[in-house]
């Protein structure tokens, strides 16, 4: 199963590792996120105008699927991620 690590950039701390399970790769990343705990900006309600739920730097989490992103993810090696992982990187946490 892959996992989805979540690093804080205010922290410097990996706040979270989320197990990634099938029923989980269509969802939305920003929801997927959330209904994880993970409190992702927004105010445009993921229509991809405000640009809050910005992740690595550059993605807007409201316009990917978790599969997307983990097949897409173009994140350099990072110690934190082994071959299945992949890393999320927030801003504000």
């Amino acid at each position: 199963m892959p996992k989805i690590i979540i690093f804080g950039r205010a922290s410097q701390k990996d706040i979270m590792k989320i197990e990634v399970k099938p029923e989980d790769l269509d969802k939305n990343l920003m929801d997927y996120l959330r209904e994880n705990s993970l409190p992702i900006a927004s105010s445009c309600a993921g229509k991809g105008q405000c640009k809050h739920c910005v992740i690595n730097g550059l993605l807007l989490s409201c316009s990917v699927t978790v599969k997307e992103f983990l097949r897409n993810s173009s994140q350099p090696l990072d110690a934190r991620c082994e071959p299945d992982q992949a890393l999320v990187t927030i801003d504000y946490l």
